[in-house]
């Protein structure tokens, strides 16, 4: 029954509103380059949407295309491979309140494409929500609405640090699916470690896992999630920790079911992407794993003024 609703939500009728098109510039970054870790040159798309800034969260579609939301406006962002492309959808149905924090792609099924929409604000009931929303060629529309409950981790929900981090694993089609999400608010164990409430939420039996996960530095935050199944039911993750001085990409495993106690899942430092900030000046909101190692992170440039264009950095996972 629950399903049957869920799959009748995911495909409601869409009305017809013009998408616009744009063009982005791929460009090599010279100043991009960092040490250990983190060497090597980011090569880097400018994204160019025309009065939109402040992109936050990405996602990459099964044939490339990479997927992005602004903050304040409801649009949802398409970059096609190759040329890059850029298509803005205007996005329908998003409740008056809400800022577009992050974004995952969980398929493709009865002629449409499918998102999530991780959002902040409101904090209704003490809940943070997620937007699951169906695109066609030319526009996105939100149709359902899934809310996650910060008291899972004894927790309050806060206006200005919702729903961070997204992305989902398994599919397609509701059956299956999972969404790992990631709230931008770090809470403090009884042991003194600082930790991020992460959430697994199954798609068809709307049920929700909640997990802690150790953060590495003394005030990062997750910012962005990518995610892929791994073994025996967990799910592989990367994030983006930063705050200010820190941005690193870390890794966690997410096991099948949430541990007994509030014992906290351990992460590892990846990849220092600092040196990729222009001392600072790029804040990554946004990051696409690809098959190859390659990683996308997107700059978020609206931070009390314009910090500069709309970008992905393209940067490679150090070889294991």
């Amino acid at each position: 029954m629950i399903r049957t609703l869920l799959l009748l939500l995911l495909c409601v009728p869409l009305g017809c509103q013009r998408c616009t098109e744009t063009t982005t510039r791929a460009d090599h970054d010279p100043g991009a380059s960092g040490t250990g870790a983190s060497a090597g040159d980011g090569d880097t798309i400018t994204v160019e949407v025309e009065d939109t800034n402040g992109l936050s969260g990405l996602a990459r579609g099964e044939d490339g295309t990479l997927w992005a939301v602004p903050e304040r406006a409801p649009v949802v962002i398409a970059v096609e491979p190759g040329e890059h492309r850029t298509r803005s959808l205007p996005l329908s149905g998003v409740p008056e309140g809400l800022d577009l924090e992050s974004i995952a792609w969980l398929g493709q099924w009865d002629g449409a494409t499918r998102l999530a929409v991780g959002t902040e604000g409101l904090c209704e009931n003490n809940l943070h929500d997620i937007l699951l929303v169906t695109v066609t060629a030319d526009q996105a529309e939100v149709s359902a609405r899934v809310s996650i409950a910060p008291a899972a981790w004894s927790a309050a929900c806060h206006e200005g640090h919702g729903i961070e981090g997204l992305c989902s694993v398994g599919g397609p089609g509701p059956a299956g699916l999972a969404l790992v999400a990631a709230v931008e608010h770090a809470e403090t164990a009884a042991d003194g470690r600082r930790y991020a409430p992460v959430v697994r939420f199954d798609v068809a039996g709307r049920t929700t896992t909640p997990y802690r996960v150790a953060l590495t530095s003394d005030t990062g935050k997750l910012s962005a999630v990518d995610c892929r199944a791994g073994a025996d039911g967990d799910i592989e993750v990367l994030a983006i920790e930063r705050h200010f001085e820190v941005s690193r990409v870390i890794r966690f495993r997410l096991p099948s079911a949430a541990p007994a106690t509030e014992e906290l899942i351990s992460s590892e430092l990846v990849l220092d992407v600092f040196p990729f900030t222009k001392a600072g000046q790029r804040n990554f909101e946004g990051l696409a794993w690809a098959e190859d190692g390659q990683l996308g992170l997107l700059v978020d440039n609206q931070y009390g003024t314009i910090s500069g264009p709309n970008e992905i950095v393209q940067v490679r996972l150090p070889s294991e």
